[in-house]
């Protein structure tokens, strides 16, 4: 099996926290010049980059699922070498769906603080 590996496999799994980051540091950031100047129309476009790239981790992190799955089941039994490929294809399933999860959560606190950009005006007291 030619698996992924390195950046083809870690990156997607990871990227939901570090957009869901910048997407909180990036709100934090736009908070003072969204009051003075009424710009709030920055959170929202933060808000939907940030989570259309963790949309696309979590395809990318669906692929792995998926790429592991095939990994697994192309084995043929009885070989050492197939073992070792059925098993690091299992753990490429599990990296895949610890991906899932992870961006899952990260795509649902990015949509709950952009909401806040929604329904609070950027300079309540």
């Amino acid at each position: 099996m030619n698996e992924p590996h390195g950046v083809r496999v870690w990156l997607p799994v990871w990227a939901g926290i570090a957009l869901w980051m910048i997407h909180l540091t990036a709100l934090s950031a736009l908070t003072r010049s969204s009051c003075v100047h009424g710009t709030n129309w920055r959170a929202h476009v933060v808000t939907l980059v940030t989570a259309a790239l963790t949309v696309v981790a979590l395809v990318a992190c669906q692929a792995l699922v998926r790429d592991g799955h095939r990994g697994a089941a192309l084995a043929t039994d009885g070989e050492a070498a197939a073992e070792a490929e059925t098993e690091t294809g299992w753990n490429l399933v599990f990296v895949g769906r610890f991906g899932l999860v992870l961006n899952a959560f990260s795509l649902i606190l990015i949509l709950y603080e952009g909401s806040w950009a929604l329904w609070i005006p950027p300079c309540h007291p």
